[in-house]
This record gives structure tokens, C-alpha cells and sequence, in this order.
């Protein structure tokens, strides 16, 4: 046998005693359970946007809104009668009109940041309203969550599509949905709606908890 058969030779052993000793002393690692997701995941979905239209769309919502508007009119009112007195005024003295433009100018800027703050304003009051009802579905979903045992509430319409002749308000509602189809037993709405004791007969007939 030549020297370098039995070198191969030799080296073929150790790296074979090597590997047997290797797979010997190696510790056995215990195999982790498979868990499945669908096992520890349930996604429910909610139709968010038709609570809140259920609950901001009440006569108590429009009463705010009504109020709102009025007390806006009550402060603009005074302005468009001196502006309507000051148009008067400039057209029976015009050697004055200078003046008068310039009472004109004073006064539709004052008009102008009244109007323009009252929007601030009315657009804090839809906020905190729609916070609100926002709030009170995030409760009682909370509530389904915890019983039913959803790791997932999915914020999307799953009911029929719109029944209209209107194709591109149909387009909009198919394409615009998150899911393509989605089990009606995991749809959380009408449980929210229940809760929440909104009856849905048309706009500003929802009547929330307890008749309030």
C-alpha cells in the first residue's frame, strides 16, 4: 500500500470517528410544538364607518350642530348690517367714501376671522363627537374581544354590496372593501349595534343606551 493511500486512508477514519463523536456527544434538542396560527389568531370584522354614522346621526348630534350655527349667526349678523348701513352711507356721501372703504375693509376682515374661528370651532366639536361614539364602540368591542376570544378586529364592511344602479357608487363600494369575503359569524357589527341598543331605521333614529 502506497504512503499516500494510507494517509487518505487515515484521514478518512478520523473524520469519520469525528463524526461519530460528534453526533454522540451532541445534545438532543427538544422540537418545539408546532403551533398553528389559525390556532392562537381569530380575526372579527367590524364595520366601523355604519356605527359611527349610527351614532353621530342622531337628533342629539343635530341639535349641537343647530346650536352651534346659531350662536355663529348671532355673532355675524351684527357685521353684515353695519357693512350693509356702510355701503349705504359711502353711496349718499361719496366725497367720504374713502373713509367709509376703509371702515368696509376693518370690518370684513373682523367678519372674516369670526367666521374662520367658528369653523375651528366647529370642526373640534364633529371631532370630539365622533371621538366620543368612536370611544363607546371601542368599549363594548373590547368587551366581544374578551368573551369570544378575537385577536384581531378588522375595521371593514363585510355586508352585501350596495344595491344601486349607480355603477360608479357600486365600483367604489366593491373595490374599496378590505376583504374579499369574510365569514358573517365573525362580523362583530350587529353585536355592537345590540349592545349599544341603537335601533337602524333610517338617519337620526339611532337611540343609544338606554334611551338617552
Amino acid at each position: 500500500m502506497s504512503r499516500k493511500l494510507m494517509v487518505v486512508l487515515a484521514l478518512s477514519g478520523a473524520v469519520g470517528v469525528g463524526v461519530v463523536a460528534g453526533l454522540a456527544v451532541q445534545p438532543a434538542v427538544a422540537e418545539s410544538p408546532a403551533i398553528s396560527r389559525t390556532s392562537v389568531q381569530r380575526i372579527a370584522t367590524l364595520d366601523t364607518f355604519r356605527l359611527m354614522r349610527l351614532l353621530i346621526d342622531t337628533p342629539e348630534s343635530a341639535e349641537i350642530i343647530k346650536a352651534h350655527n346659531d350662536a355663529t349667526e348671532e355673532l355675524l349678523e351684527p357685521l353684515r348690517k353695519q357693512y350693509a348701513d356702510l355701503q349705504a352711507q359711502s353711496a349718499a356721501d361719496p366725497a367720504n367714501a374713502g373713509l367709509y372703504q376703509s371702515q368696509t375693509t376693518s370690518l370684513v376682515t373682523r367678519f372674516q376671522e369670526i367666521q374662520e374661528a367658528r369653523q375651528a370651532d366647529f370642526r373640534q366639536m364633529q371631532a370630539r363627537i365622533a371621538l366620543d361614539a368612536h370611544a363607546r364602540i371601542a368599549a363594548v368591542v373590547d368587551t366581544l374581544v374578551a368573551s369570544h376570544g378575537y385577536s384581531h378586529v378588522i375595521s371593514a364592511p363585510t355586508a352585501a354590496p350596495v344595491d344601486t344602479d349607480n355603477l360608479a357608487a357600486k365600483a367604489e363600494d366593491v373595490f374599496g372593501r378590505l376583504f374579499f369575503k369574510a365569514p358573517a359569524e365573525d362580523d362583530l357589527t350587529q353585536a355592537v349595534i345590540d349592545a349599544l341598543g341603537i335601533q337602524e331605521n333610517g338617519p337620526g333614529a339611532a337611540q343609544p343606551e338606554g334611551d338617552r
